[in-house]
Order: C-alpha cells, then sequence, then structure tokens
C-alpha cells in the first residue's frame, strides 16, 4: 500500500525457489485511479483488483547418450545423477530421445555417471555440472551448443591375429567369433593384418573359433574364449601378445551341438559330433513344455533354427506357439450392484458400455460420477471396478440479525456457522451486553437465520435505577459512569455459549490442560499441530521429566515440544514417519489423534474394548483412512472421543480443529479414565 502514482516500479526476484531459475525483472506504474499497469503478466483477484504475478521456471538439465565416433544417440545405457552427497537423483535408461530432468538446485554441483554401458560399448567417465541462477549448465564433460550434457561411449574394440608358432601372421585361415549360446557373431577370412571387430557386448563371453586351417596346415586351432570388461580391456583364456592383440593358435575342429529352452535352461548338454552327421542321427530331447503366463497359454512349435547336418558348433532353442488368454472384467456400482460384466483379452484395456453409474443425492450432498477404481487399466487379470463418486456439499444461506440489522454468509452442509461477538450502542438509559444467539447455533442442514439476544443493563444514572440521581433533562449527560462488566466464565471473545465445544473448552482450560492462542482468542476452528498433542498429553502427565536422545531427526533439543515427543515416543504413543521424522509442525489429522489417544489409553492400562464392533463403514468417507488407524477410530467413535457427525463424515484426513481436541481430551479424561 501507499506506491506513488504515475511513478514506474520495478518488481524483482533476488532468491528463487530450489529447483526454479530467478524470473526476469518486470516493471509497473499505479495510474491516479489506482489502475495497475506491468510489463509482465498480472491476474485478477475476487474483489477485481490487479496482482502482479512473479514467474518462475523448473530448472532443466537435457542428458543425451552418444556415440563418442558418429555423436548418434545410443540406447541402452543406465545413467545416474548424483547430488553433492552421493545420493541419487535421477536415474533412467537411455533411449533415442534426449532425457530431460527438472527442478534441480541451482549452484549444487551433480555428477553424471554412467552405471551400465550399452551392450557393445564401454562405461563412460563421470562429469560434473552446475546449474546457475539463470538456469545455464556449466559441466567438466562436453555441453552441445544447446545446453545438452553429452553422455560419450565408445564401441569396445577386440584385434585377432592368425600366427604361425614363430608368431608370424598367416592368410587364408576361416575364422569366426561366437557369443554365449553358440551364435555366430563375426567370421572372416585371415590376412596379414589384424582383423577388427567393434561393438561386442562387455561382460559376455565370447568364442574364437578357426572353422578352415591355412592351406598347408593340417589342423585347426583350439577354441579360445574370451570377455572384454567395462573399460574395454579384453580378457582371454587364449594367447594375446603385448598390444592387446589376440592371436590364434592350432588345434583340432570341434563341433556341439547342445539344445536349450527358450530361456537358456539347458535341455540336453553339448554333445560332439563329426562334422556332415546327418540331422537324423543327432539325439534329440524329448519335446519340452513351458508353464503358461498371465496373458499367454503356451505350446512346444519345434526348435530354432531348424535341425540340420552338423557343419559347425550350434545351439537349438525351443520355440512355443502362443494364445492370448482372457479373463472377467466386472463394472459395479457403488452399492455392491453390478452394472456390466464380460471376458476381455489380456493386455486390452476393458471399455464400460453400460448406463452411468448414478448416486442418490441427499439432503447435504449432491454425487457427480467422479469416474471408477481402482483406475481402469489394461487386463493383467480377473479384475472388478467400482464407481466412485464425488461428494459435492450443499451451500446454503445463513442469515445473523444483530440489532435489526441482517448479514449472510454463505455455508457448506455439515459446517459450523460462526460470526464474531456482535455489539449494540448503549442509550441514554441502558447499556447492553451480548448473551447469545437463538437459535442455539447447530451444524448447518439447510438455510438457517441466528438472532442475537442482547440483555439490557440500567446505567448508574438512569430514572429506572431507584437509587439513581437522575434529574431529566432536554440534553442527555455528556459523560456516563461506565457500566460494570462481569467477566464472563472463559476470558475467550471468539468462544460463544452457543458453540458444541463451549463446556470442552472450558473443561480443558479450567484443568490447565490446554489454553489460548492468546490472552481473549482460543481458535476452536484453528488446526492443532503433532508438537502440540504430546505436549497436551505431557502437561496431563503432570509434566515428568525426560531426556533427550535425539529419537526423530526433525526434533532438536530444547524446543517447546521436544519434552512431549521424547516422553509420548519412549511410551510408544507416537511413532513418527517411518523415516526418522516426527513433523512436530505438522496439523495433526484426526485419524493421527485417534490413534495417539488409542495408544495413550493402552499405555495408561484403560479399557480399549469398546469400540471394537463399532461399525465405521457407514461413513461416506469411509476407506479414506489408513489401515493402521481402523482400531484406533472404531476406538474413538465408539467411546464418545469423536463426536457425533449427523452429516455422515468421519474426515480421517482432515486437520483436528483445537475445538475437536477439547472434546476429545474432555470425553478421555472424564469417560475414558473410568
Amino acid at each position: 500500500e501507499g506506491l506513488k502514482t504515475g511513478e514506474e516500479y520495478t518488481l524483482r526476484e533476488t532468491v528463487a525457489p530450489e529447483g526454479y531459475t530467478v524470473a526476469s525483472d518486470t516493471t509497473f506504474t499505479i495510474d491516479e485511479n489506482g489502475n495497475v499497469t506491468s510489463s509482465g503478466s498480472t491476474t485478477s483477484d475476487e474483489e477485481g483488483d490487479t496482482v502482479l504475478l512473479v514467474e518462475d521456471a523448473k530448472t532443466s538439465v537435457k542428458v543425451s547418450k552418444v556415440d563418442i565416433a558418429d555423436g548418434e544417440e545410443v540406447e541402452g545405457a543406465t545413467i545416474q545423477i548424483l547430488d553433492k552427497d552421493g545420493n541419487v537423483v535421477d536415474e533412467w535408461t537411455s533411449t533415442k530421445e534426449v532425457h530431460e530432468i527438472e527442478g534441480l538446485k541451482t549452484g549444487e554441483e551433480y555428477t553424471l555417471r554412467e552405471t551400465v554401458a550399452p551392450e557393445g560399448y564401454t562405461v563412460a567417465s563421470d562429469t560434473t555440472f552446475t546449474i546457475d541462477e539463470t538456469g545455464k549448465v556449466t559441466s567438466t564433460g562436453t555441453v552441445t551448443e544447446d545446453g545438452t550434457l553429452l553422455v560419450e561411449d565408445a564401441k569396445t574394440i577386440v584385434r585377432i591375429l592368425k600366427t604361425d608358432e614363430k608368431s608370424n601372421p598367416l592368410e587364408g585361415a576361416e575364422l569366426q567369433v561366437k557369443d554365449s549360446v553358440g551364435k555366430i557373431i563375426e567370421e572372416w577370412t585371415s590376412t596379414t593384418d589384424a582383423h577388427i571387430i567393434e561393438g561386442l557386448r562387455t561382460g559376455e563371453q565370447y568364442t574364437l573359433h578357426e572353422e578352415k586351417a591355412p592351406e598347408h596346415y593340417e589342423a585347426k586351432a583350439e577354441d579360445t574364449t574370451f570377455t572384454i570388461d567395462e573399460k574395454g580391456k579384453v580378457n582371454s583364456s587364449g594367447s594375446i601378445n603385448e598390444d592387446g592383440i589376440l592371436l590364434v593358435d592350432n588345434t583340432l575342429a570341434s563341433y556341439k551341438v547342445t539344445f536349450v529352452d527358450e530361456d537358456g535352461t539347458v535341455l540336453k548338454a553339448a554333445t560332439e559330433y563329426d562334422y556332415g552327421t546327418k540331422a537324423d542321427d543327432i539325439e534329440k530331447p524329448a519335446d519340452p513344455t513351458k508353464e503358461a503366463t498371465a496373458q499367454y497359454t503356451y505350446t512346444f512349435a519345434g526348435w530354432s533354427p531348424e535341425i540340420a547336418d552338423v557343419t559347425e558348433d550350434v545351439t537349438y532353442t525351443a520355440t512355443y506357439s502362443s494364445t492370448v488368454n482372457e479373463y472377467t472384467i466386472t463394472f459395479k456400482n457403488y452399492d455392491g450392484t453390478i452394472l456390466q460384466t464380460g471376458k476381455v483379452p489380456y493386455g486390452e484395456t476393458p471399455v464400460y458400455t453400460g448406463p452411468k453409474p448414478v448416486h442418490p443425492d441427499d439432503e447435504g450432498h449432491t454425487y457427480p460420477f467422479g469416474g471408477w477404481t481402482p483406475a481402469v487399466s489394461p487386463v493383467t487379470g480377473d479384475a472388478t471396478y467400482t464407481a466412485v463418486f464425488t461428494v459435492v456439499p450443499n451451500q446454503y444461506t445463513v442469515t445473523w440479525i444483530i440489532d435489526g440489522r441482517e448479514e449472510q454468509e454463505t455455508y457448506e452442509y455439515g459446517s459450523y456457522p460462526w460470526h464474531a461477538t456482535p455489539s449494540k450502542p448503549s442509550d441514554e438509559f441502558f447499556f447492553y451486553t451480548f448473551k447469545g444467539w437463538t437459535p442455539r447455533i447447530a451444524k448447518v442442514t439447510g438455510d438457517a437465520t441466528y438472532k442475537a439476544v442482547f440483555e439490557a443493563n440500567m446505567l448508574p444514572i438512569s430514572p429506572f435505577n431507584p437509587g439513581s440521581s437522575y434529574k431529566p433533562t432536554t440534553t442527555p449527560p455528556t459523560e456516563q459512569t461506565p457500566p460494570v462488566v462481569v467477566k464472563p466464565a472463559l476470558p475467550f471473545t471468539d468462544v460463544m455459549p452457543g458453540s458444541p465445544f463451549y463446556d470442552d473448552i472450558k473443561y480443558v482450560y479450567e484443568n490447565d490442560i490446554m489454553i489460548g492462542m492468546s490472552d481473549t482468542i482460543f481458535g476452536e476452528n484453528l488446526p492443532l499441530t503433532r508438537g502440540m498433542i504430546v505436549t497436551i498429553l505431557h502437561r496431563v502427565e503432570g509434566r515428568p521429566d525426560v531426556n533427550y536422545t535425539g529419537v526423530f531427526t526433525d526434533v532438536p533439543d530444547k524446543q517447546w515440544y521436544t519434552d512431549g515427543v521424547e516422553w509420548a515416543a519412549s511410551h510408544g504413543i507416537v511413532l513418527g514417519y517411518g523415516n526418522g521424522k516426527f513433523g512436530p509442525d505438522d496439523n495433526v489429522t484426526r485419524e493421527q489423534l485417534a490413534a495417539i489417544l488409542f495408544r495413550y489409553a493402552n499405555w495408561k492400562g484403560y479399557d480399549t474394548s469398546i469400540g471394537e464392533d463399532t461399525n465405521i463403514l457407514s461413513y461416506y468417507d469411509a476407506f479414506t483412512w489408513g489401515d493402521w488407524a481402523v482400531s484406533a477410530l472404531q476406538w474413538a467413535c465408539g467411546t464418545g472421543v469423536f463426536e457425533d457427525d449427523p452429516s455422515g463424515w468421519i474426515r480421517p484426513t482432515d486437520p483436528a480443529t483445537r475445538g475437536e481436541v477439547a472434546h476429545a481430551i474432555h470425553v478421555f479424561m472424564v469417560d475414558v479414565k473410568k
């Protein structure tokens, strides 16, 4: 407020939220009519006033996995981004598309790490990068012109040379490299130069096989195996010279035939056969079977490749034909009525074609159809989908009549109307004291009218006061003796006798269990934090001494709530969120309140069997609670710790208000404690 009209002001963001870049400066002016003109974005509030917007964009980092030789995108790499503490912030498998990460912190150094290289490539070295406040990315690695970070891999390289016993190169040998199941990866005829193979998979065992010896050599070289580690180093069961070149020695040829199942399970171990053995003479295993899955039923179809005469090592793999399974899909209404049922093939998404589900409205709510639970998804088995409905509370008008003046407000069904304490001006003879509302304020179930009731009190100078020295005059007295006001039972101006929690608040206040938000404000409709509820229970127990253990990482020593949290945790009354945190400043929800008081009652040795048979499934918001809270909610409803709600809602995940907590403590101390 109070900015000068006609002067240009600059709206500047100096520090952006974590994960965002700093917004650009904008300017604005205010004309003599109060209209705001800005170079940036604006909107309007409910009163039509202009609201200036400061618009931030999330930080964005793009990462591309490429071949170091040609710069083409490479699929299949597992890549991580780690923060300065070594925590994994993001992890993905590379595709042909650039990977984008949003919301990283500016000014923090991140590490870009490849943990698994694509097949045929070696693992790239780690690089680091940072993002400045404008979103610019700086890296120890390669960054493209458009700011994309590159993870650059080199293909694996294997060099193979055919030599004689004196390590002289030999020409004319027919050589092969086979993978772990005997499949030929590459074959060639040797020359005096080493043969180069690129892109073999790291960690897989390959076989180096001589199919035909060079001229004048009667025996073929013995098979050798080799592997390539993630750094590109070649290890072999054969010979490797000082330059890392695999050398092929001479050995006799051998041919093995192996039968494996589709998953690689050996059905018949490798058996040696002479070159040229006829296909009909190869001993085959019994026809295998394959267990059905949720998606398919399988039937043995034959061998791949087709069994042929023996000319090389070969592995025959079982093949199967498949039939897609079908499953029963049922759509039900909220009350269990079946709306549609039928068979749908695995993998297809069911489509509901029946009548639109309907939930009847009641006096407090309407129920438009909101979809299905669980969400409709591709078929993986028999499934039932139940219609869900959005609960829309009806809106009603509450009229307040104060000294003949009417005020109107709109409230949702089931809520409690509230009005600040009204006043009525004194006149010549009386001053007036507000006594409450008529009728008594109740939860909203329809349009309602409440009239303020005032009690007339005679002023000390009044013709109606027998001891008054009043003398009629044509002009009212200029000064009056201030009236003597009787102090109310409660000091809180926001707690009216008509409040449903008046007696509860009076109890906890008079018994030093709860105090106000200030000397005059209790805040019965305000939420209560988790730190406050354990502090209240600690106060009920007489504030016993506790030793600080640091049981929760977010509860430091010497805070106003520390003793309450430590005491409650030591007796199993609170358990925290399960991640080492308690959340002392989080609002306590109604289901959390029930659980805490339930555990407190058990610790005190009170009878908590009351409520075991309480039916809480009739509430409109049944099943919105956590499974861990069911017993506690049954107990709270059965004992009256939770107030009876005629609207039919238990609101387990809503914050508990201070008035509701006062009610729960009041009932606990008077009824549960018996």
